[in-house]
């Protein structure tokens, strides 16, 4: 049951601007860097670190929008959280929202058992192989928020945080890498320069 909204449209305004708007930058920067990464292949411990740091920020800002699109529809959510049905009456948006689709299903069961907790599960997403299409996921998201974005009242919703959506396509920056090494020769870090293509 859908609990009572507790801010005002101004004060949703404002989380919007604030939080909504950081998980998708995020989402979109995680997954092009993510992207970018497997193009530069890399056998060092710190390259191995480096995509699995960016692999749990993808997976956390990937989760976290899932649930703030679906989790109350499936009964998920908690009575603090923030949802899309803060900002739309639950009919316009069984009119609207499309239905949680395969991947992005896929994408917060991998996050909550792979990445979010230490399971037996992890090793079962580990034997069917670790892969995840880090463009197409954010790139789902984005479809679904622009589907409901037309039906959030701007009291609610800044046209700046719209805009974001319609044109945050996820781009695959440019990464330039190189090791550090220390005096001796020993590898002791890696250098990452990011250029945002346009």
């Amino acid at each position: 049951m859908k609990h009572p909204i507790t801010l005002s449209d101004d004060e949703l305004k404002a989380y919007s601007n604030e939080h909504i708007k950081y998980e998708y930058g995020m989402l979109l920067w995680s997954a092009g860097i993510l992207a970018s990464l497997h193009y530069y292949p890399n056998d060092t411990s710190i390259h191995h670190v480096l995509i699995n740091d960016m692999l749990t920020a993808f997976t956390m800002h990937t989760r976290y929008l899932i649930d703030f699109l679906y989790s109350r529809s499936e009964n998920r959510d908690m009575k603090t959280d923030i949802v899309i049905e803060d900002f739309l009456d639950e009919s316009i948006l069984e009119k609207y929202r499309p239905p949680i689709s395969a991947l992005l299903e896929e994408a917060r069961q991998k996050a909550n058992k792979q990445a979010s907790h230490l399971t037996t599960e992890r090793v079962d997403f580990q034997k069917r192989g670790k892969a995840w299409d880090f463009i197409a996921i954010a790139n789902e998201i984005r479809k679904v928020m622009t589907v409901i974005l037309p039906h959030i009242p701007d009291s609610k919703f800044s046209d700046e945080l719209r805009q974001s959506f319609v044109q945050g396509v996820c781009n695959v920056p440019y990464l330039n890498i190189s090791t550090i090494t220390a005096d001796d020769g020993t590898k002791i870090g890696i250098s990452v320069s990011l250029v945002k293509k346009n």
